[in-house]
């Protein structure tokens, strides 16, 4: 053989006996990369690398430490008498006994490991080894090594079933005012769902919220209503929650935002939805079971003389409905008591003179019908006040809404508006999405507006008095619920900060 051929012949042989070790290099590189040995962070993948004659997959891991993975076994016959877990390549100090366990030659069975230090958070990483002790038909007290394993916590608590959190997100509700909420008031949180999409599911069913503690850990379950945005691809979900406890002036409370492994949304909560958003209209609409009944009404009230209110509308729609509200102008309107509150459900009352069904407001000074405004803060109708009116209509079906008014009003409506403070409360300027546009003086005249679509809407009635007789009155063509939030005694909703996840 020439000199060349030789050579050749020899690199041939070197790449044939050591081009398989490269390549095995390479592989056992690519899964340590896949483990996330390299990474040093916890998004490691969930994996199990499986010891000769065994597989192991879909590893799952609660923040108590049990970690699932489906094992087989390729032995033949053996029976599994106890489960041990590492955080190193070693074997474990202890095993944890279990009832025996007889699994027949390549048979998938799901075990549960107890592993040691796993924080309990969620996205909290692990690396370790799996192992077993067993025996078979000949032998007992054998020990093996099952496989590596590399995950991180996906669930919260020891095993995932319906309440039990697959994780959370603490929110931090903070009052920075000078006076508590008052208990059993609600508060709006915004949530950007699509930021949690591998967590919610496509319907929202599965998000609880919980406060003291998250779901599985003691929490105790709050109503939630979602108002709009539904859906785990949503870049805005407004859901509405009730805080029973309330907040003390000046400090902070935590809710939890729970996703379960069960579905929680139904009418009767913890979680449900507006009407119009479920498949089969107000499946799920527990409004009942978060807000309080009835609009919510403030009275603003100038004690001097006539002050032409006309130009007041965009004032009166960001005012907040509180005591000692001032809204400043020719002259400055001033609410001097909390607000006050509507029934729930409408009836039959003498509107002006006419007997009207479904009226839900009436109030009236120097004409007929109706009742008295409040006094105070209306004492004299030489003076002009005005009256924010707001909250939820339950609008089943096609509906036509009147009001009487004398001097102007302006009523408008949404499914859901920007903001969870009493100002601003349909979004925008000037109440728009307006059914009913009358903001001028004028004698008792009657207006009407309708909504076409069922479903729960936001509604505003603005209303303002000019001097002399007064009326404001406000009813519907049908039955309807009426709802409002227990907002803070000045007004002010705690602000909302998303933690990270735990």
């Amino acid at each position: 053989m020439r000199h060349g051929q030789r050579r050749l012949q020899a690199a041939m042989e070197y790449l044939m006996t050591y081009g398989w070790v490269l390549i095995v290099i390479a592989i056992v590189l690519a899964v340590l990369y896949y483990l996330g040995v390299f990474s040093g962070n916890s998004q490691a993948s969930q994996a199990c690398v499986a010891a000769p004659s065994y597989s192991c997959s879909f590893v799952s891991l609660g923040s108590m430490g049990t970690l699932n993975t489906n094992v087989a076994v390729f032995l033949g016959g053996v029976t599994v008498n106890s489960l041990g877990c590492s955080n190193t390549s070693s074997e474990p100090s202890t095993f944890s006994s279990i009832t025996p366990i007889s699994m027949n030659n390549g048979q998938v069975t799901s075990l549960s490991f107890s592993c040691p230090g796993i924080a309990d958070m969620l996205g909290a990483p692990f690396r370790g080894t799996l192992w077993i002790t067993y025996s078979t038909s000949s032998q007992s007290g054998l020990v093996a090594e099952v496989g590596a394993v590399s995950a991180r916590v996906t669930y919260i608590g020891t095993t995932v079933s319906a309440g039990n959190s697959l994780g959370y997100v603490p929110i931090t509700l903070t009052n920075s005012q000078s006076t508590g909420t008052g208990s059993s008031f609600q508060q709006m949180i915004t949530v950007t769902s699509s930021s949690y999409s591998q967590y919610i599911n496509s319907g929202w069913s599965n998000v609880e919220f919980t406060y003291n503690a998250p779901a599985g850990s003691g929490g105790t379950a709050l109503q939630a209503w979602i108002e709009s945005g539904a859906s785990n691809t949503a870049s805005s979900t407004v859901v509405w929650v009730n805080i029973p406890a309330g907040i003390a002036a000046n400090a902070n409370a935590v809710v939890y935002m729970n996703f379960v492994s069960g579905n929680v949304m139904s009418a009767s909560g913890p979680t449900g939805e507006a009407s119009q958003l479920s498949g089969t209209y107000g499946e799920y609409d527990n409004i009942a079971q978060v807000m309080a009944s009835g609009l919510e009404y403030q009275v603003y009230y100038y004690s001097g003389s006539t002050c032409s209110s006309a130009s007041y509308q965009d004032q009166l729609y960001a005012a907040t409905l509180a005591n000692s509200v001032t809204i400043s102008g020719c002259a400055s309107f001033v609410s001097s008591t909390a607000p006050f509150t509507t029934s729930g459900t409408g009836s039959t009352q003498n509107v002006d003179g006419t007997n009207e069904n479904y009226v839900v407001l009436n109030l009236q000074e120097g004409d007929s019908g109706g009742s008295a405004y409040p006094d105070p803060p209306v004492a004299d109708n030489a003076y002009s006040w005005q009256i924010k009116t707001i909250g939820w209509a339950e609008v089943p079906s096609s509906t036509t809404f009147y009001v009487e008014t004398d001097d102007g009003t302006a009523v408008g409506d949404a499914p859901s508006g920007t903001s969870g403070t009493t100002s601003d409360w349909l979004g925008g300027s000037s109440n728009p999405n307006n059914i009913v546009s009358s903001w001028t003086t004028q004698s008792a005249a009657e207006y009407s507006g309708t909504v076409s679509t069922a479903g729960a809407y936001r509604i505003e009635d603005d209303y303002f008095e000019d001097g002399g007789e007064a009326y404001t009155a406000l009813w519907s063509s049908q039955s309807i619920s009426y709802y409002h939030a227990n907002f803070p005694p000045n007004g002010v909703m705690p602000s909302v900060s998303f933690g990270g996840y735990v």
